[in-house]
């Protein structure tokens, strides 16, 4: 009986590092990009807040057109700061 209950353990645990190691296999190389842009707060500040919502429009606009260009993908964008993932960063 103790011996059925060792090789019931020993057996899950195999199943569960099977399982982790064929996770590992399917794991894809990406490639991370972070923008923000140095000094958009005292542009603000400086220059108001239409003048910053213009300066942000302009800068998603271009940052999305040029990430889509080279097969990226915007992931989320927050303030003067967004992020996007390359499925194939060799190719770049």
């Amino acid at each position: 009986m103790r011996q059925d209950i060792i090789e019931k353990i020993v057996q899950q645990n195999i199943n569960k590092e099977a399982s982790h190691i064929q996770d590992k296999e399917n794991r894809k190389k990406i490639a991370v990009l972070f923008t923000d842009i140095g000094g958009s707060t005292n542009y603000i500040q400086i220059h108001g807040d239409q003048a910053g919502r213009l300066m942000l429009e302009r800068n998603y606009t271009a940052s999305s057109e040029i990430i889509h260009e080279f097969g990226g993908n915007v992931v989320k964008k927050v303030a003067d700061s967004a992020m996007a993932y390359f499925l194939s960063p060799g190719m770049l």
